[in-house]
Formats: C-alpha cells, structure tokens, sequence
C-alpha cells in the first residue's frame, strides 16, 4: 500500500471518529480501535471496548448533548504497512441540548497523538490520547468524566 493510500484510510478513520461522536449517539466509537486500545484525556485512561463503549453510555445517560470534534493539521511522524504516528489538533464545541444552540468560543483546543494500527478490521486506534490546551467555559463531558456529570436521580 503506498504512503498516499495509508493517508487516506487514517483521515478516514479520524473522520469516523468525528462522525460517530457528533452524529450518532456514540455508542459504536469503541469499534474504531483495537480491542486492547487505549483512549486517554489529560491522563484518565479508557483501555479496551468495554471500557470506551462504558464510558460512551455514561456520557449518553446523562441527556441529550450537541458536539463538534475538529481535527486538523495532521503531521505523520511514523508511516509504514501496519503502523501509523500521527498529531493532530482538537478544536471542541459542545454545549447540552438539541440544536440550534447558541454559539459560544471552543470548548476546548486540546494536542492529539495517535498510534493506529492495521488490523484484520481495518485501521484502528492503538492509542489515542488528548492533552488540553486551551479551555472554555463550561463542562467537559468526556467518557472518562461523564459519570462524574450525571445529575441526581439518573439511572
């Protein structure tokens, strides 16, 4: 596979990533990584399906919740075969409620470095970490977080 074909296939997967968060209700971004994965923000980690799709569930129970996910400027630092190494900026808007919603400066600016690896499925996430940049005001809501955002007599 050449270099512009792993490219491609990545930025597919980034794109994936983005849609199943902002246009779904989330419950399937587990699939985007290996089954050992880990996905971490600022140092909380989520390793494996169960966990990445536990933690979507939390941040879905807490109610209805608009997002954008921007990724942008990927640099590759590793291409090969198998294995790629990239960064890439976050740029995060995101408020509860249904749209329309008032607009509002980013929620959060945050450096990504990914490993994604070939699998038998495809290009997956080995590990995926966010690291905050920039913060806005309001909450974050990320799987990690979400149960820590669930009001009072939530199931």
């Amino acid at each position: 596979m050449t270099d512009d074909a792993i490219a491609f296939h990545v930025g597919q997967l980034l794109t994936e990533f983005s849609y199943r968060l902002d246009r779904t209700d989330a419950s399937t971004v587990h699939e985007l990584f290996a089954p050992q994965g880990r996905y971490v923000i600022d140092g909380e980690a989520l390793i494996g399906h169960d966990a990445i799709r536990e933690g979507y569930a939390r941040r879905r129970a807490r109610g209805s919740r608009t997002t954008r996910h921007l990724f942008s400027a990927p640099r590759f630092r590793e291409l090969s075969d198998d294995s790629v190494r990239l960064d890439c900026v976050l740029v995060l808007f995101a408020a509860d409620g249904e749209p329309v919603l008032p607009s509002r400066p980013p929620l959060l600016v945050a450096d990504v470095e990914d490993h994604i690896i070939k699998t038998t499925a495809g290009w997956r996430f080995l590990d995926r970490s966010l690291t905050s940049v920039f913060r806005g005001e309001g909450d974050i809501v990320s799987p990690m977080a979400a149960s820590r955002h669930i009001p009072e007599g939530t199931p």
